[in-house]
């Protein structure tokens, strides 16, 4: 299959997590492992996506845990900037990724950059508008080069991304944008959906082990 597999790391309070429909109150502890590193090592992929949590709500990001892991794989970073001043911070090693969720304006977006086009519930959060196209737009126009899609309600509910329509519009409008979709893959055949509708990569959580097996 030509779509490739990221794993995903949520990352709080300094060990990694498991997240079910982005209540992130409630995400645990992954158990077995004593440390981020051991986790990210367990899946055998190359490509990790770090969500961090504590910074995406207002704390400081774990920079060294980036740093340790962008000296083994290609790395995307959600640290949760809100501000150009934030993103001036986050000059590294990997792929910072600039979330809807958080991002003030299309100020915080440096060329190069990923946007993460958050949803809940198939809904732009945050405060850029209602149409994912237009939202879309300003950021590629700000200097993104690529886009992730992803609903934090599907996160870890093994339901699919139910994005597939949008993705498919994106790609129609983006052709030289790299997309990325996550959010509740669970199957080989949501891997297969996505790569129909144009995705590059695919971010995975829960399904990890058995869709790289």
């Amino acid at each position: 299959m030509a779509i490739r597999v990221v794993g995903v790391l949520d990352i709080k309070g300094g060990v990694a997590v498991r997240g079910v429909g982005g209540r992130r109150s409630e995400y645990q502890a992954l158990p077995g492992f004593r440390s981020i590193s051991e986790v990210a090592a367990s899946w055998g992929v190359s490509e990790i996506y770090v969500a961090d949590l504590d910074a995406i709500e207002g704390g400081p990001p774990a920079l060294s845990v980036y740093r340790e892991l962008a000296s083994r794989y290609r790395l995307w970073v959600d640290a949760g900037v809100r501000t150009a001043n934030d993103r001036a911070h986050m000059t590294g090693p990997w792929r910072t990724v600039v979330g809807l969720e958080t991002a003030q304006g299309v100020e915080a977006i440096r060329p190069g950059d990923c946007f993460s086009l958050d949803l809940r519930g198939g809904r732009p959060m945050g405060t850029w508008g209602e149409d994912p196209l237009t939202i879309a737009r300003r950021a590629v126009d700000a200097g993104a080069t690529a886009i992730l899609v992803i609903d934090l309600m599907r996160v870890g509910t093994a339901s699919g991304t139910g994005t597939e329509r949008l993705c498919c519009a994106l790609r129609a409008e983006f052709p030289g944008v790299e997309l990325l979709a996550g959010g509740g893959i669970r199957h080989r055949e949501n891997l297969a959906r996505l790569e129909a509708a144009g995705v590059d990569a695919a971010l995975v959580g829960t399904a990890l082990s058995h869709l790289i097996a």
